[in-house]
Order: structure tokens, then sequence, then C-alpha cells
């Protein structure tokens, strides 16, 4: 390990990484931040080196030069906050975090969601491939992406929960068990599903245990129906991201599991009053003021109140 005032910053992650306990996907966001920001300022990168100065400019670089968005800019900051405020506690550096306060205000902007149009027109488009499919096709078989679709619309869970799902968290009472290691607050809870969707779900986990299929193995997987091997890749992240992408360009909109989601939370907090924290527990919101984002004005009501505002002041 290098001196005091020497710990390059990747001498800096190794150490951060041997002393906490993150998943796989954290760590490499904290590998791909680090990547960043030694291809702005170099390979080996002092971290006593780094001055608020130095911070700035490369805040700068981010936003004006990469023109990235400032919720991108936040997550780069708030990833070496941590990192430096690890040196500090751990006296691997003298210096005062230069990422404190260095955070950008965003913009809320209005959820991204799909009309029940574009989610017909999508389930559409599925199914128009069922009759000329083969195994090669890319959407085969259409009906397990069917399957995703409907269980993104209908839980509103996200995609990492999806493919931590194994085949015992299905249960017989219409329950899907979600586990704490695809939750983004590292919880475990419960989600109803409408019969529809669990009759679908058994569906696809009967197939699977026909195919000899082990109870603790992945739900959602498409490489059990794209290989004839035994032994079956995982299904990643990646994968379903793919699928979501071709599906965009075939249909000329966006479609995204996490616009999916908005829009179950956006329908349901139209009745704010009666449905918010069964929002909140069905989204698996640690706060109940990420839950009040989805609610919108009702134009009419807003009509409706100016009008009687114009009728009383005339």
């Amino acid at each position: 390990m290098s001196k005091l005032g020497k710990l390059s910053l990747r001498e800096l992650l190794t150490m951060y990484f041997q002393h906490k306990e993150l998943r796989e996907d954290t760590k490499k966001s904290y590998v791909n931040v680090v990547r960043i920001f030694e291809k702005y300022y170099g390979n080996r990168v002092v971290i006593d080196d780094i001055s608020v100065d130095t911070v700035l400019a490369f805040r700068h670089h981010v936003l004006h030069q990469k023109l990235n968005s400032h919720q991108t800019w936040n997550t780069y900051n708030r990833h070496f906050a941590a990192l430096f405020n690890f040196a500090i506690e751990h006296s691997l550096t003298q210096s005062l975090n230069p990422f404190n306060k260095m955070k950008v205000k965003i913009i809320t902007k209005k959820k991204k969601t799909l009309d029940i149009t574009q989610i017909d027109h999508a389930i559409a488009f599925l199914e128009s491939k069922v009759a000329t499919e083969t195994i090669k096709d890319f959407y085969y078989p259409t009906w397990f992406w069917r399957s995703v679709i409907n269980t993104f619309r209908y839980t509103g869970i996200r995609l990492n929960q999806l493919i931590h799902i194994r085949l015992c968290d299905l249960d017989d009472k219409k329950i899907l068990f979600l586990r704490g290691d695809g939750s983004k607050t590292h919880t475990e809870r419960y989600v109803p599903l409408i019969d529809s969707l669990y009759h679908d779900l058994v569906q696809l986990k009967q197939q699977l245990v026909d195919k000899g299929v082990a109870q603790e193995q992945q739900l959602f997987n498409i490489y059990y129906f794209k290989s004839s091997k035994k032994c079956y890749n995982q299904m990643s992240a990646m994968r379903i991201h793919v699928f979501f992408q071709q599906l965009s360009q075939s249909l000329n909109y966006p479609v995204s599991p996490h616009r999916f989601r908005h829009t179950l939370a956006s329908q349901l907090m139209k009745k704010p009053d009666r449905n918010i924290h069964l929002v909140k527990e069905l989204l698996g919101h640690s706060s109940i003021n990420t839950t009040l984002e989805y609610i919108e004005a009702d134009m009419e009501q807003l009509k409706n109140c100016l009008l009687s505002y114009s009728n009383f002041s005339v």
C-alpha cells in the first residue's frame, strides 16, 4: 500500500471494496466512475492531488463538454464522496473531502409513462409474431416476453428484482416473493398477482419444471427456451435491456421496465387519498415522499377551480 499522501484512486477503490460488502453491480458502478475520472485526469491519480478546483473542473467537463445530465453528475459525485469519506475515516488522507457540497440541482421532470394504447400495441405486436416464429427469431418465444411485460405492467417491480425471482418464489396463494438481493433497498417483500398474470407465471413455471429446472433457478430466463443444452446461462439485466431496445425500435416509441413502473404508480396515484400507502408498499418505497412524486394535478379539477375563481372575481 502507498504511503500517506501517495495513495492512488485505484488503491483507494481496492481498499474500499475490501472493507465493504457490496453487490457486483455496485462495484461495477464504482469502477466505472473511477475509470471515467482517470480518463479525464490521468491513469494514476493520487487522491491528495484532487482538490476542490479539480472537482469543479471535472464537473464542468461532465456537464458541459460531455453533456451528461445533472442526475449523472450527482451519481458520480455520490460515489466519489463515499470513497473520500472512507479515506478520511481510515486516516488515508489529511485532506477534506473535495466532493462535499458538489451536487447540482436536478430539474424535476414528468415521469415517463406509457398510455394504454401503447401497451396494447406492444402486446399485439408480439402476438402478431406467434404464427410464424421459429427458435432463431429474436422475439421467440413471444409468450415468454409477453409474460415479462405483464409482470412489469401489473407489479411495478424493478428490472433487478425480476431477474432475481426464482421458481420457488411463486406460490399457490397468488403472491410473489421478492428477494432482498434484488431490491434497491435490500428488503424482502411480497406482491400480489392478478389472476391473468398468475396464470401466465404458473404456465411459465410448469414449463421449466418439465425441463428439469430446479426450484432455486431463475423463473425468467430466455435461455431455457433458446438452447437445447442442460446447462443454461443466467439471464442478465442487459439481455432484458436489449429486448426492450429492440422492441422500442420496432414500435417507434420507447418501452422499458421503468416506464411500466411509472405508469402503474401514476395510474394508482390518481386517487392519492385512498391509495398512497398501498402504492408505497406495492412499489417498495422507503419514503412516502418518493410515492408523492407520482401525484399529478388533474387538469379538469384545475380548470374548474380557475372557473370558480373567475366567477367569484367578477
